[in-house]
């Protein structure tokens, strides 16, 4: 008798479920809305961000060096993006380039870093795949720099709801970069900064960047 009150019990619960009574709904928050980054310890990883390095079959002294500094610099660089927002996207292409003064990023998903190693850290990865995602490369962020200020509004309200900014504060931006949390120069980078930054380009994807 147990077992069939068991098994009718299980099967009203499941016809519950069936009609909407009894279902378990997930909930997403979007990024602006959350709290500022500096505040949250373990922000959930979303894996948005992919990417692969350009290796040469034989490399030299000088070449495995490069791909281990370029290694650790873009896996610190997409986790922290990963981790921030779920609104940055693509699979980059890396590689090293000697050619290259110090470290570039272009919006078909290629970033390219030359041979000084004072580039090849975090910060910089973090600013080259801004651009692969539209900063400074695509024809909507000409758009939406106006006057030398950033005019988006889910960029602006994202700067504004960070932990120490204004609810009047505004983004300074030209055909190339922005800031502040542009992460234009190495005495930009701390964590909190990179953290930022990588929400605020993720807020730019909602702008159309």
């Amino acid at each position: 008798m147990n077992v069939m009150l068991a098994r009718i019990t299980c099967i009203a619960l499941l016809l519950g479920a069936l009609a909407g009574g009894t279902g378990c709904k997930k909930t997403l928050t979007a990024p602006d809305a959350e709290n500022d980054p500096s505040t949250r310890a373990n922000p959930t990883p979303e894996a948005t961000i992919t990417w692969y390095l350009v290796r040469v079959s034989n490399p030299s002294a000088d070449q495995l060096d490069a791909y281990d500094r370029i290694t650790a610099a873009m896996n610190a660089a997409v986790a922290m993006y990963n981790q921030q927002t779920t609104y940055c996207s693509g699979n980059l292409r890396v590689e090293y380039n000697t050619s290259v003064p110090t470290a570039d990023g272009n919006v078909n998903g290629t970033i390219r870093f030359g041979a000084n190693r004072s580039y090849m850290n975090q910060r910089t990865a973090m600013h080259e795949i801004a651009h692969t995602q539209g900063v400074g490369t695509t024809a909507r962020w000409t758009q939406l720099v106006v006057n030398g200020k950033y005019t988006g509004a889910y960029g602006l309200a994202m700067l504004r709801s960070f932990v120490g900014e204004s609810p009047t504060a505004t983004l300074n931006a030209d055909g190339h970069s922005f800031w502040p949390y542009g992460l234009n120069y190495n005495s930009e980078w701390s964590t909190v900064n990179g953290q930022r930054h990588a929400r605020l380009v993720g807020a730019f994807q909602r702008d159309g960047v």
